[in-house]
Parts: structure tokens; sequence; C-alpha cells
């Protein structure tokens, strides 16, 4: 696994959106901390605190306060040939 970006309690405005119909370049786990709805491709999620979400390389997703600040922790990376599985125990 190689790490692109890693951030820890990043915080906006109770206004945020953060819209990326292209998704990013590296798989990503983020850690929501707060309220947000979040959109995945087509699928909607309302969410509470504290719910981890891996997306995929290049998914379009998009994220929203709820009413509150926005914060969450994060790590962008890409995988190499042995990661598969350890993903995959990750998110069983």
């Amino acid at each position: 696994m190689r790490i692109n970006m890693t951030g820890w309690n990043w915080t906006h405005p109770a206004d945020m959106k953060i819209e990326r119909p292209n998704g990013v370049h590296g798989m990503q786990i983020i850690l929501i901390r707060s309220k947000a709805r979040v959109m995945i491709g087509e699928n909607i999620y309302d969410t509470k605190r504290s719910i981890v979400f891996v997306l995929e390389s290049c998914v379009p997703h998009n994220l929203y306060a709820v009413g509150e600040e926005y914060a969450d922790d994060r790590i962008r990376f890409d995988m190499e040939d042995d990661d598969a599985d350890f993903l995959k125990k990750l998110v069983s």
C-alpha cells in the first residue's frame, strides 16, 4: 500500500458541500466524525457519527454537512498486489 494523503480531524462549516463527480485518484478510507449526508454513485446515506466508508479510486461521491460542523479522518492510498486480501478483511 502506498499512502498518498492522510487527514485527521478535518473540519468544515455546517454548510459544507464537497462534490466530486469524478471521484479522486486512489482508494479512500473515510471516517466521518459528524452527522453527514454521503452520496456514492446514486446511493445516498444519511449518517451518524463514527461511520467508515471505503471508496475505490475515481468513484463519484459527494459529502455534505447536516446542520453542524462536518469532521472526518481520511487516508487516500494506492493498492499494491498484496493489498486486496488485507482490504477485504477490513471491510468484512
